[in-house]
C-alpha cells in the first residue's frame, strides 16, 4: 500500500556488437515530494547485459547511451549482476529520494554490454524502483570500497590472493557517525574464486562482515553478519 513503481528500461537500444560496452541511459524527474526508495526489482532477460550500476543525480542531466560511459561521478544506490533477484531495504530503513520539494533529480543506469561473439542485442531490459511518500525512520545510503586499477594477477599461478583495505582513518573521515550495515555486495569477475570483507579493529582482523565462494552467473546480496555476533562467535570457538 502506498508504494509507486518507477520503471526505468533501456527502449529499444542496441550498443555496437563489442565485447566491452559500457552505455549510460538517463530518466529525469521533478520532485514534488520527498520519498524513500525501498526496493529495486531487475527486469533482464539478456545474457549480454554484464552488469548494472544505479546512481542519482541533482539536476536535470542528459546522457546519450551511444557514447561510451565507463565512469559516472553521481551517487551510487543500487547494482545488478547475473544471479541477482529483487532488493527490498529493511523496513526501518529507505533511500532518500529528493532533498527538496519543487527541485529536478536524474537516475542514470549504466549498463555493461559484454558481446564476445558479436551477437548484437535490442536492449528493452531494466529496473523497477519501489517507492514511498511514507517516509521510514532511517534513511540508508551506500558505501563502496574495493580495488580496481592496482590488481594485477600474474600469469601461471595456481592460486592468487589480492587484498585491499579501507584504513580506520579514512572511515573516521568519511563517516561522523555510527553506521548500521545491514546488507552487503560483493562483486568480482569471471576469474574470481571467492570474496570476503573482514573487520580489523586495532589492526586485527576481529571476524567477516560477509564471505562467499564466488560465481559470477549466481551474484546477491547478503545480510550483513554484526560486529557483536563476530566477537561472541570468535571467543567462542577460541
Amino acid at each position: 500500500d502506498g508504494v509507486e513503481v518507477i520503471e526505468l528500461r533501456a527502449g529499444g537500444f542496441s550498443p555496437p556488437p563489442v565485447e566491452t560496452y559500457y552505455s549510460c541511459f538517463s530518466f529525469n524527474f521533478e520532485v514534488d515530494a520527498l520519498h524513500h526508495i525501498i526496493g529495486f526489482e531487475p527486469v533482464v532477460d539478456s545474457p549480454l547485459v554484464h552488469h548494472y550500476v544505479l546512481s542519482i543525480a541533482d539536476g536535470n542531466v542528459e546522457t546519450d547511451p551511444n557514447d561510451p560511459c565507463f565512469e559516472w561521478p553521481a551517487e551510487i544506490l543500487w547494482a545488478w549482476s547475473p544471479g541477482m533477484g529483487p532488493m527490498m531495504l529493511p523496513e526501518e530503513a529507505g533511500l532518500l529520494l529528493g532533498d527538496a520539494p519543487g527541485g529536478q533529480q536524474t537516475f542514470v543506469l549504466q549498463v555493461h554490454y559484454n558481446d564476445p561473439l558479436g551477437q548484437g542485442i535490442e536492449d528493452n531490459n531494466g529496473v523497477d524502483i519501489l517507492v514511498t511518500e511514507d517516509l521510514r525512520p532511517n534513511t540508508a545510503a551506500i558505501f563502496s570500497q574495493g580495488d580496481i586499477g592496482s590488481i594485477n594477477i600474474p600469469g601461471g599461478e595456481a592460486a592468487y590472493e589480492h587484498t585491499a583495505e579501507c584504513s580506520g582513518a579514512l572511515t573516521t573521515n568519511l563517516l561522523d557517525a555510527p553506521i548500521n550495515v545491514f546488507s552487503t555486495f560483493l562483486h568480482m569477475h569471471e576469474l574470481g574464486a571467492a570474496i570476503t570483507t573482514d573487520i580489523l579493529r586495532d589492526g586485527e582482523v576481529v571476524g567477516s562482515m560477509a564471505e562467499a565462494p564466488f560465481d559470477f552467473n549466481a551474484q546477491r546480496f547478503l545480510d550483513a553478519v554484526s560486529y557483536t555476533h563476530l566477537r561472541a562467535h570468535e571467543t567462542g570457538r577460541n
